[in-house]
């Protein structure tokens, strides 16, 4: 597989906490204790657990929205907004990756090994979401 279409695979194959910079109701809650809030129920993490994962959770969701504005890609646009071109998806890809990767290695210091396989499962439901997302624009 050439190095294009492997980044490709991981744009769709991966996604990222705290994607949305508002929830659906309107209130102003931060994107990645949103995402705590979701994890510390689907990972059953303790209290000590929970305390690390924010920093992490909130750091990832820097860099990531840093990612976005670089490459002026709004992943909450609404769908009738232009879809990125493949060499934005492309770009886009290559530059989460490292990201998405700076988060897994974090939380593996973090999870035990079953909560580190859930986490993964989270990730990359939440990466089809973005996938979804970014393609579904017309």
């Amino acid at each position: 597989m050439n190095l294009k279409a492997t980044l490709l695979v991981a744009l769709f194959a991966l996604a990222s906490p705290g994607m949305a910079s508002t929830p659906s109701d309107g209130t102003s809650t931060a994107p990645h204790l949103e995402a705590l809030a979701v994890l510390e129920d689907r990972l059953g993490l303790s209290e000590e657990q929970t305390a690390a994962v924010e920093p992490v959770l909130a750091q990832h969701h820097v860099e990531q929205q840093a990612v976005f504005e670089r490459l002026r890609i709004n992943p909450n646009a609404s769908r009738s907004a232009p879809r990125p071109s493949r060499t934005e998806l492309f770009e886009l890809a290559s530059a989460l990756m490292p990201v998405w990767e700076q988060a897994n290695v974090a939380m593996a210091e973090i999870l035990d090994e079953a909560q580190m396989a859930e986490w993964m499962v989270y990730q990359n439901e939440r990466r089809n979401q973005l996938r979804r997302r970014l393609q579904g624009r017309r």
